[in-house]
């Protein structure tokens, strides 16, 4: 459900696969706009209107290779434009201090953290300059392979798995989770899995549904941090035969999506009848997401 709902139609979207034999520029940039529109702004924290901007952008400027630079300042751009509260002055050619002014205004930018800022971009707070960014953009990771960003991933999934995340986790706002939400979708979308079974904890991105699901698959025993919950789920997984990957967007789907509350979770997976609650739910979400689909 997980796939057919939220990540299918993404990748439908953005295709890369079919064009990749004759326009290879389009392929690498629908790539690229699948990253931004679903992995990453994912951040905790993360404006939600920030994806929707990064494609607008991106999809402006419409060429390939993008630069990185006229990315990052039309982006500010667009934000500028979208938020009343700040100060609309900078255009695409003025000078680094508007550009700066522009900056102090715009609250949630998080230049730190955005992974569309490239590699040594000031960052400021109050109207101060505290530092400079010191991981590369997106945009960059996405320039520095002649294929597609996800087919990149695919190649080297099987036998090159930490390089990926290393790579992906490198990017300035991506870390743990994003790296290992688009590495867990690539992998599911082409079937293509680390061959070192260890390697496949990689592919568990671990957030609040994860932690609350293994704490009671565990039976309240804590585990000791991330690392721990994603190997329980891979070594459970192959356990019972299933893949890892895919339970891991099960357990975020049916926490989110289904139960939707800690409490509710906690009934389903420890009463007597929780079997049968769980499935009576997941059927009113299906009748609910058949009703929508008939409207």
């Amino acid at each position: 459900m997980y796939e057919q709902r939220l990540s299918s139609p993404q990748w439908e979207t953005y295709p890369t696969v079919a064009l990749c034999s004759n326009d290879t520029g389009k392929a690498r940039l629908n790539a690229l706009l699948l990253f931004l529109a679903g992995y990453a702004f994912e951040r905790a924290g993360c404006p939600p209107y920030f994806s929707g901007l990064a494609v607008d952008v991106l999809t402006g400027i419409g060429t390939w290779p993008p630069d990185e630079h006229l990315v990052w300042k039309r982006f500010q751009y667009a934000l500028s434009q979208w938020k009343q509260d700040a100060p609309k002055v900078v255009r695409w050619g003025e000078s680094d201090a508007e550009v700066n002014d522009l900056r102090s205004h715009l609250k949630g930018l998080n230049t730190k953290a955005n992974p569309l800022a490239p590699k040594g971009t000031d960052y400021w707070e109050k109207g101060i300059r505290v530092g400079a960014t010191s991981q590369e953009s997106v945009v960059r990771l996405a320039l520095g392979s002649d294929l597609p960003l996800d087919m990149w991933v695919r190649d080297h999934l099987e036998r090159e798995t930490q390089k990926v995340y290393s790579e992906l986790s490198g990017v300035s706002g991506i870390a743990d989770k994003i790296a290992s939400l688009f590495m867990r979708d690539v992998a599911c979308h082409y079937g293509v899995f680390p061959l070192i079974e260890d390697d496949r904890r990689l592919l568990q991105p671990i957030d609040i549904w994860e932690r609350r699901t293994v704490q009671l698959l565990r039976e309240g025993e804590p585990s000791k941090n991330d690392g721990e919950r994603q190997r329980f789920i891979v070594q459970n997984s192959n356990c019972a035969g299933c893949s890892p990957e895919r339970v891991n967007q099960g357990i975020w789907y049916f926490g989110s999506q289904i139960a939707e509350t800690e409490y509710c979770l906690h009934k389903a997976m420890t009463s007597p009848d929780g079997v049968r609650l769980a499935n009576d739910w997941l059927e009113t979400h299906l009748r609910s997401l058949r009703r929508v689909g008939h409207a």
